[in-house]
């Protein structure tokens, strides 16, 4: 995970986001995020 962190970081407009505690479960906080991304990059 470094790795592709640092990666991600010198290679990209990263905007990172964590959810503590989730596990592999999809949160309201996570889908607004998603939301937010899919508006602004792909459905312009």
């Amino acid at each position: 995970m470094a790795y592709t962190s640092e990666w991600l970081e010198e290679n990209t407009q990263l905007t990172a986001r964590t959810y503590p505690g989730m596990g592999h479960a999809m949160s309201r906080t996570e889908m607004v995020d998603v939301s937010a991304f899919l508006r602004h990059y792909v459905l312009r």
